[in-house]
């Protein structure tokens, strides 16, 4: 998943989790089976074990886009799907923001590729917004956030909102199960 902007590269990436999970739970196999069926592109979920941010050393860091362009692929970004309900929630809000953040700071030290996550928009509180917001935009990270169930909500957030590092990400298979045409 990608966010399209003006001049953005149109290929599409592959998201890796559920090759990761195929092909015996290693980003590695997954990155080798993808080679095979001519996939030049990866989006990768930072939420699988070995790829979590806090997991991730300086120097696991650059491994990791060694490991991607030794398969002559390229990181199109990253996906952090947590609940939506965590960011709404304040027994979680303050584990789910870290989590962002977090990801947001791994992304800029990935060559600054987006971040895909899902947030609930109508729920979601200015001071969690602010923080989502300025780390982005401290980090130069471009947030693709989902909300296909909420696209009213999301684009009028968006119009709110108003800065070049948010924008909206669309999963076709996610909008269609939504009910959209």
């Amino acid at each position: 998943m990608s966010i399209i902007t003006h001049g953005s590269d149109l290929s599409l990436a592959a998201a890796t989790s559920p090759i990761v999970v195929a092909a015996g739970g290693t980003l590695n196999a997954a990155l080798r089976r993808l080679g095979t069926a001519g996939v030049t592109s990866v989006q990768i979920d930072v939420t699988q074990r070995g790829l979590r941010p806090r997991e991730l050393s300086p120097r696991a860091r650059r491994d990791l886009l060694a490991l991607i362009a030794r398969r002559s692929m390229r990181l199109a970004g990253l996906d952090l799907f947590i609940p939506r309900s965590h960011f709404a929630d304040p027994d979680q809000v303050d584990r789910a923001v870290s989590a962002a953040t977090a990801a947001i700071t791994l992304a800029a030290d990935l060559g600054r590729v987006p971040l895909s996550l899902a947030l609930p928009i109508e729920q979601l509180g200015h001071d969690v917004e602010h923080a989502l917001v300025e780390s982005a935009d401290g980090h130069g990270v471009r947030l693709a956030v989902h909300a296909e169930d909420e696209l009213d909500a999301l684009v009028a957030w968006l119009d709110r909102v108003d800065q070049p590092v948010v924008g909206a990400g669309l999963d076709p298979a996610a909008a269609i199960a939504c009910g959209m045409k």
